[in-house]
């Protein structure tokens, strides 16, 4: 029983500290996450239209930042996969009369969901991702930083008079991007 639940305790730690890689707050002693700190030509709205043109223009920002490398990776939740999964390769088409339609061309997908893989890059399902966001980046630019071993505390004294223990786990981390122009992310992938 004491290994499972300290399993369990450790399992809660890890998801903890991904959450805060991805969308640590910076307040309240939480580490601040690569997404918060992304502003400008790194951070897109895409309203629930995701193109492939706008997966172009989210490679292009770190190419224009000189952050790009073969072993960059696209992450979302399973929302963002699904959304893009399904959302076909589009082109505006100006019709004689000068308005403009959209065609499906190819009909393929944007995220090839057999292989996940977009624009020949992986893409990682996280659900610790914020909801709707999609973030692409080299991740070899994003460190985790451990300030000691995982503290697991049992306090017999909390819950006495109810005859039980209170146990809790501290894992002492901080997140350091050290280029954020290595990142990019989309908001607003789906609805």
């Amino acid at each position: 029983v004491q290994a499972k639940i300290t399993g369990w305790l450790l399992y809660a730690c890890a998801a903890c500290m991904e959450k805060a890689c991805f969308q640590g707050s910076g307040e309240n002693g939480e580490p601040t996450g690569v997404i918060t700190q992304l502003s400008g030509n790194h951070a897109k709205a895409w309203a629930n239209a995701p193109t492939f043109d706008k997966l172009i223009a989210m490679v292009a920002a770190c190419r224009k930042a000189n952050s790009f490398i073969p072993a960059m990776r696209f992450v979302g939740d399973n929302g963002v996969w699904e959304k893009l999964s399904t959302t076909r390769d589009t082109e505006i088409i100006k019709n004689v009369a000068g308005s403009e339609n959209v065609a499906a061309v190819g009909g393929k997908r944007l995220l090839d969901a057999e292989k996940d893989i977009m624009l020949g890059k992986q893409f990682i399902e996280s659900h610790l991702m914020p909801a709707k966001t999609l973030l692409f980046g080299d991740f070899s630019q994003l460190s985790l930083c451990l300030w000691s071993g995982t503290d697991i505390v049992v306090d017999p004294y909390a819950n006495a008079t109810a005859g039980g223990l209170r146990v809790i786990a501290l894992q002492d981390a901080d997140v350091l991007v050290k280029r954020p122009e290595a990142f990019v992310k989309a908001t607003g992938v789906h609805a």
